[in-house]
C-alpha cells in the first residue's frame, strides 16, 4: 500500500477516535446508536478495513459515525477513498432474445385453442342455418318431399286435417259480410229444409260475399298469440309471403291461406299456435329457440 494511503488511513481512524472520546462516547455507545456490532466501530477506529465488509457498506458506516460525533462525513469518506477498493462495475445481465417456435408448448396450446374455438363457431352457425327436426319416426308425423318450400328445407310436421264444413263462427276477423254463425253446405245433396244459420252455395249472394265464401271454403286459418317479441314468417303452398316481420308482445295474428303453410318462429316459446281450430305444439320442431314446421 503506498505511504500516502497509509497516512490517510491512520488519519481517518485517529479523527474518529479523538472526536468520539471528546464527546465521552465509548465504542459500545456508538455501536448502540448506529445499531451496529461493536466490532465494526473498533475496526473503523483502528483502520482495520480488512475486517469490514465491502466498501459500499463501509462508506455508509463512516457517514453515520460522522453524524453522531459531529464531523464532516464527506471529508472522512474522501480519506477512506484513498484506501478503499473501487466499486466493481455492474454489468447488466443481458439474455439473448429467443424467437418463439411453432414447436413450443405455449404456441401449440394457443393454436389448438384458436382452432377449437373456430370449429365451435362454425358448428353453431351451421345449426342456426339448418334447424330441422330429426324425429322422423315419431307417430303422426309426415315429411314433405322435394324441399320446394321457402328456404329449401325438407320439413317434418304433424298432419292436421281441416274440417270439411267450415264454421264461420270460428273466424275472428270477417269483413262484415253478414256470414257470421253460418255453415257452408250443398243443399242439392240434402232433402232437409234450410235452417236460418245455413248458407246454401246456390243462394244469390253479392259478389263480395261469394268471394269471401270461396276464400274461406278453400283456405286454412292460422292463429298466433305472442307473450314476447318474436320474428314470424309464414308462406303458403305457392311460396307466397303471408306474413313476415317482428311481432310484438301481446299481438294476435290471424292468417288465412292455402295449406301447406310454411312457418318460421324466431322465439318459438313466446308464440302459441292454433291451426284450423286446433292447438299446435311447436316444441318438437324447436332448436336453439327457433321453430320451423309445415302445416297441412
Amino acid at each position: 500500500m503506498p505511504e500516502n494511503q497509509i497516512e490517510n488511513s491512520n488519519e481517518l481512524g485517529t479523527l474518529l477516535t479523538r472526536a468520539r472520546e471528546k464527546l465521552s462516547f465509548s465504542q459500545k455507545d456508538i455501536a448502540s446508536r448506529l445499531n451496529l456490532r461493536e466490532a465494526v466501530i473498533a475496526a473503523l477506529d483502528a483502520n482495520d478495513f480488512d475486517k469490514l465488509p465491502a466498501p459500499t457498506y463501509v462508506r455508509g458506516y463512516i457517514r453515520s459515525y460522522a453524524r453522531v460525533i459531529n464531523l464532516n462525513a464527506d471529508s472522512l469518506i474522501n480519506l477512506y477513498e484513498g484506501v478503499a477498493e473501487a466499486p466493481p462495475e455492474i454489468l447488466p445481465d443481458v439474455q439473448p432474445v429467443v424467437q418463439a417456435s411453432s414447436r413450443d408448448k405455449p404456441v401449440k396450446a394457443m393454436t389448438y385453442l384458436v382452432t377449437f374455438t373456430l370449429v365451435i363457431l362454425i358448428i353453431a352457425w351451421w345449426q342456426g342455418q339448418h334447424i330441422v327436426s330429426t324425429d322422423f319416426f315419431a307417430s303422426n308425423t309426415k315429411t314433405s318431399s322435394g324441399g320446394k318450400y321457402p328456404g329449401g328445407f325438407t320439413y317434418t310436421y304433424d298432419v292436421v286435417n281441416h274440417p270439411d264444413i267450415l264454421e264461420l263462427s270460428e273466424i275472428d276477423e270477417l269483413d262484415n259480410s253478414g256470414l257470421k254463425d253460418m255453415k257452408i253446405v250443398d243443399l242439392a245433396k240434402t232433402s232437409e229444409s234450410k235452417p236460418d244459420n245455413i248458407l246454401s252455395i246456390e243462394d244469390p249472394l253479392n259478389l263480395n260475399a261469394q268471394t269471401n265464401l270461396n276464400i274461406l271454403a278453400n283456405s286454412d286459418t292460422l292463429k298466433m298469440e305472442l307473450t314476447a317479441e318474436s320474428w314470424v314468417e309464414v308462406y303458403d303452398v305457392l311460396g307466397e309471403k303471408l306474413y313476415r316481420g317482428l311481432a310484438k308482445p301481446g299481438e294476435k295474428i290471424s292468417i288465412i291461406g292455402t295449406a301447406p303453410l310454411s312457418v318460421k318462429l324466431g322465439n318459438a316459446r313466446a308464440v302459441s299456435v292454433n291451426f284450423n281450430g286446433k292447438a299446435f305444439d311447436t316444441s318438437t320442431y324447436t332448436k336453439a329457440g327457433v321453430a320451423r314446421f309445415l302445416l297441412e
